[in-house]
């Protein structure tokens, strides 16, 4: 942590001029940007797909379908969602000490026996030596071999004693740092169960905040004041430069931020391990990669970030200015998203790679089209054994050579979703269709006198002049014989065994259940007879692992 008087980011070190590296950076920094262009070209397809089940799952489930589409859509893909999350992540995370195996002991075997043997030795001896009859003496080769014993198990204890010390240490330091963030990790992490129920794939980073160092993630960071600061620092240079008039807005911004600084604690920044959770299309793995698990074959991995130009500023003290390929959001289609260049002359995002290569074992930060690195290349700050700060989490792997990323859930009910749309609104249809009907000729009443039939209300009189006396309403109007609604043709509780069998949770999602919990795992669930609740934790399906060094794990699912 630092002082309030700290030095702010970006004061004064702000990189204004156009970069001009030398000719081997700039070469390496184009064949990184090309590597990566390819790599999220080559997985476009499944990127796509991805938003298509976002938006499947949102409720777009008929093919055009706009806002104001009237078509039958219920959208149980989304309460399953919902109800797969609840019954996978229910509880709090808890942490767990699992030591690694190891010899704690050389001498003895581990039998309680051997030791009980070795007090026996140690107490004769004793007794010999406080009643000073030599002749009780035992051996003294086996006197040295019991004390030998004895202390080998002393010292063997007080190492598993400390072990598991340490081993509770680090839970305690990691139920810490899991509640410092904000958002909470819970609520991260359920949102990232959802993503990987609804995408196929979610992901879990690895980090470590440290003082006065700024973080792209806003969704995962110990929550201090090194943001303002870095603000404050931006400003501060872009007005010292002519770039921002004193008379401006950003004028008065700068001084509000300012005074907020002066009233904070003496304390403003603060460090430690922190969580944050890449969005499912975010991720770009190299072409090589064999497996979401542990990431096989992965020569390297980039992690996508949309920056504005000033969020550039004040993390890496970098003005890329026009050096970069602008993007802007477009909604309204499958690649939905920050993915849409801007086109020439116009302002927009900033493309950011953050690229860890295993082969080099550097981190590297490059801005797609900008010549120079955001960030001097450099070891990653969290040492893991698979070097990859990035874990994920899948549900549905299977075993396809030409597929890496896993179908997900949403994915695998969107035809049994759009059956039972189908089936629906041609349900409604049809008995749309069968409201009554009714003919009549032609001239037999007055057009007065058929508004009058179509909109009367109830019990009303309506006087007609083509009925001759006697003669009865059936002869002039003559309902319509239609087809009746056959129930059988629109049933749906086939639909709901298909989903339960595609989910594996032997139960269709249909609505909540009364006095239904999260904890459960039977939240708005139609049981059906002889199923059981089938879940398990989030971290048992290609989760966290395990950030011990041999004492400590981690648990995500509680």
């Amino acid at each position: 942590m630092e002082p309030m008087g700290a030095e702010m980011p970006g004061k004064g070190a702000i990189e204004r001029e156009k970069p001009e590296p030398g000719e081997s950076r700039a070469a390496l920094v184009k064949r990184w940007q090309a590597d990566v262009a390819a790599a999220k070209k080559h997985w476009k397809k499944d990127f796509d797909r991805m938003r298509r089940n976002m938006k499947f799952a949102d409720g777009k489930q008929w093919p055009n379908q706009t806002e104001l589409d009237d078509r039958y859509v219920a959208n149980i893909v989304q309460r399953f969602i919902k109800t797969m999350v609840s019954a996978l992540y229910a509880k709090n995370p808890t942490a767990t000490i699992g030591k690694r195996n190891r010899m704690d002991f050389t001498l003895w075997d581990g039998k309680p026996e051997s030791a009980a043997a070795a007090m026996q030795v140690m107490m004769a001896a004793k007794g010999a030596i406080d009643g000073m009859d030599p002749a009780q003496m035992p051996d003294p080769l086996i006197v040295q071999q019991s004390q030998a014993l004895l202390q080998d198990i002393q010292q063997g204890i007080a190492k598993r004693e400390m072990m598991d010390g340490v081993g509770k240490t680090l839970v305690c330091l990691l139920e810490y740092y899991l509640g410092e963030g904000t958002p909470t990790f819970k609520r991260q992490m359920k949102r990232v169960i959802r993503r990987a129920r609804t995408t196929g794939v979610g992901y879990v980073k690895l980090g470590f905040q440290r003082a006065m160092q700024l973080s792209e993630d806003q969704g995962g960071k110990i929550a201090d004041m090194a943001e303002q600061l870095a603000v404050i620092g931006r400003l501060q240079a872009d007005i010292a430069d002519g770039e921002t008039d004193p008379y401006c807005a950003e004028t008065e911004e700068l001084r509000l931020a300012i005074d907020a600084i002066k009233a904070a604690p003496a304390v403003i920044v603060r460090e430690g391990l922190v969580f944050s959770f890449p969005r499912s299309t975010r991720i770009i793995p190299s072409i090589s990669t064999e497996s979401l698990m542990e990431w096989d074959g992965s020569e390297w991995i980039a992690e996508e970030v949309m920056l504005r130009p000033d969020r550039v500023k004040e993390i890496y003290g970098k003005d890329v200015g026009s050096n970069y390929k602008a993007y802007r959001v477009q909604a309204g289609s499958p690649e939905s998203g920050a993915d849409r260049p801007a086109g020439d002359g116009k302002e927009g995002l900033v493309c950011v790679w953050h690229v860890y290569d295993r082969s080099t074992g550097l981190e590297l930060v490059i801005a797609e089209g900008y010549p120079d690195f955001l960030k001097e290349p450099a070891p990653p700050e969290v040492f893991i054994e698979q070097f990859f700060p990035i874990y994920a989490i899948t549900f549905n792997e299977a075993e396809n050579e030409g597929e890496l990323f896993p179908k997900s859930d949403v994915h695998n009910l969107t035809h049994i979703q759009r059956e039972y749309n189908r089936s629906k609104e041609a349900h409604r249809q049809h008995r749309w269709a069968n409201r009554p009907l009714y003919l009549m000729g032609t001239g037999v009443l007055d057009e007065e006198e058929e508004k009058s039939l179509m909109g009367h209300q109830a019990h009303d009189i309506i006087k007609v002049n083509g009925l001759a006396e006697g003669q009865k309403a059936e002869e002039v109007l003559q309902p319509v014989k239609k087809i009746g609604v056959d129930p059988g043709m629109y049933e749906t509780a086939s639909l709901f065994e298909d989903m339960s069998r595609v989910t594996g949770n032997q139960e269709a999602v249909l609505g909540g259940s009364s006095g239904g919990t999260a904890a459960n795992g039977n939240n708005g669930l139609l049981r059906t007879p002889g199923s059981a609740v089938s879940g398990g934790g989030a971290g048992g399906a290609g989760g966290l692992g395990s950030f011990d060094n041999g004492v400590a794990g981690s648990q995500p699912g509680g």
